[in-house]
């Protein structure tokens, strides 16, 4: 959920900008939201939420549940999550299983 929110207001609404123009948008989002659904949408948050996606702009759907699913068994951090991804974690574990299937069969 939050990598779906922090990467449409990255995306859409802010179109990538980090100006003061970016920040006002995101304190007023931030009013309206917490309004409208309660706490959990303070600016703090939000701009967490963008970065999450930031750093998980991923290609496959099937690699930000690999990397999601990483992140909550064994409590990573952002540094250790960019260096999961950074290293490939994913797409190698892929090849291990591959090649794992290969000679089973």
């Amino acid at each position: 959920m939050y990598w779906e929110i922090g990467r449409y207001i990255g995306s859409v609404l802010l179109g990538g900008e980090r100006s003061e123009y970016g920040k006002k948008i995101l304190a007023t989002l931030s009013q309206e939201l917490t309004s409208r659904y309660g706490s959990g949408f303070e600016y703090a948050k939000i701009t967490r939420m963008i970065k999450f996606a930031e750093v998980l702009s991923l290609e496959t759907e099937q690699a930000r549940l690999y990397y999601a699913n990483d992140v909550a068994t064994r409590h990573l951090g952002v540094r250790d999550l960019r260096r999961q991804i950074s290293r490939k974690a994913y797409e190698r574990r892929e090849i291990a299983n591959t090649q794992i299937c290969s000679i089973i069969l």
